[in-house]
């Protein structure tokens, strides 16, 4: 079975169905999420598998929140195999995770919560 990119049935379900939550949401995950990848990337990079744990942990939960079936999972397995692989299967892996991004924020429904007009009534 395939895990979706983006279950927004579980995102409006999480939060109620609240338009206005869910697009301040969607914003801080897009203002967060570059820093994260950065750190994760530097930290594959630099072989510090504390800090790719860190990293991916830190991506998972985010994803986890926005119910980002995909990154979520990805991340969870950087974070399960950090310690066992060297960098060129963890690059694999990183790229995988801005891979299952992109197909998030080109998501149709994440672009309709991201455009979301704060003065539309709930």
């Amino acid at each position: 079975m395939t895990v979706p990119h983006f279950d927004y049935e579980l995102f409006s379900k999480q939060l109620r169905g609240r338009l206005t939550l869910m697009h301040r949401m969607v914003t801080v995950f897009l203002e967060e999420m570059p820093s994260r990848f950065i750190a994760l990337h530097q930290a594959i990079i630099g072989g510090d598998h504390a800090h790719i744990a860190h990293a991916a942990h830190s991506i998972k939960g985010a994803a986890a929140n926005m119910a980002a079936l995909e990154l979520f999972a990805c991340a969870k397995q950087i974070e399960d195999d950090c310690e066992r692989l060297d960098s060129v299967p963890l690059l694999q892996l990183y790229q995988s995770v801005e891979e299952s991004y992109h197909a998030l924020i080109t998501d149709p429904r994440f672009i309709y919560i991201e455009t979301y007009s704060m003065s539309c009534p709930e």
